[in-house]
This record gives C-alpha cells, structure tokens and sequence, in this order.
C-alpha cells in the first residue's frame, strides 16, 4: 500500500492490510481528529495514555518518539506528564475519544481558549468518563491542558462513547422527535 492511498474508497474492495501501530505493548481504543492546519492527533492507552501527531496519518509508528519529521507519528506527551496526576494513567484510564468543542462550548482555561475535548474512561474506578480540555493538541505545556471539572456527564454512567458531530438541522430535529 502507498503511504499516502487510503486502504478504501467504497468498502468494497481493500487494499493489502499494514500495521499502523507496532509496537513492543500493547495498544487499545486509540482515537483520532484532525485539525484545521492539517496536523492528525491521535491518542491510544498503551503504557499510558499517549498523544502523537502527524501529517501523515497512514505512517506507521514502532515506539513511541518525539520527532520533527511531520510525516511520522511523533510523540507529544502523556496525561500524566501533562496534567502532573498518576491516576491519568494507564492503570486507571481507557477509552480515549477526541473532539471539537462547539464554538458555544470552548471554555477559556489559562487565558486560553480550549477548542479540543478528550474523554477516557475512569475503568478501574468504575466511574465512568473524565473529560480533558486542549488549547492545543500538538502542546507539551500543561497550561494548554486542564481537566474538565466542570463537565457533567448526568447520573448515568458513560463508558466507550463516541462524538458524533451533527448539523443545527439534525440537533432540532432530534429535540422534536424527543421533547414530549
């Protein structure tokens, strides 16, 4: 497979399968979003809870480095390191999901406006999620990053979730179908 070709098109008929992560641990529920200056981030539980980004989301990443090359996977840190709290860890955390904030929901932390969310999954303590906020995914300055403490999840515990982006039109149409 070329680097740069997709392993699909129409989910029909696929190109040779590639490792994408291979490395020495093991890796699960690994998330990714791109930005608007092109860069892919991506956040997996593997000893930790580790962001990397790239320009080239099909390179292949064998351990985990910090790099300048923009067309490899390249480090850019941990919860733990970021957030300075051991319990961002891996032995606490899993499920990692990214996302933008709706321009109504970018809280400003820092003096700094937090336009990304990332929610892991608090699985040994049975919680639930946790949400984070970023100014900037690609940032190894804990100022760019905060726990969302603020963030109310309801009563129900939520677990392994995904964002699913929608338009006003859809938003309204579910508050119809919902309301009574």
């Amino acid at each position: 497979m070329n680097a740069s070709e997709p392993t699909t098109a129409d989910f029909r008929t696929f190109s040779d399968p590639v490792k994408w992560i291979d490395r020495k641990n093991v890796i699960i529920d690994t998330t990714m979003l791109r930005d608007d200056d092109g860069w892919w981030y991506r956040v997996s539980k593997d000893s930790e809870i580790t962001i990397e980004r790239t320009r080239n989301p099909y390179a292949v990443a064998r351990e985990v480095l910090r790099t300048d090359d923009p067309n490899e996977w390249s480090f850019v840190g941990t919860l733990t390191d970021l957030l300075g709290n051991g319990r961002y860890s891996e032995h606490y955390l899993e499920g990692p999901e990214l996302f933008v904030f709706n321009d109504d929901d970018v809280a400003t932390v820092n003096g700094r406006p937090m336009r990304y969310g990332l929610m892991c999954d608090q699985y040994a303590e049975g919680k639930g999620y946790t949400p984070f906020r970023s100014a900037d995914l690609g940032s190894r300055d804990p100022l760019d990053w905060a726990a969302a403490d603020d963030i109310d999840f309801g009563r129900l515990k939520k677990r392994h979730g995904a964002i699913l982006p929608i338009t006003e039109a859809e938003y309204e149409a579910i508050e119809d179908t919902f309301a009574n």
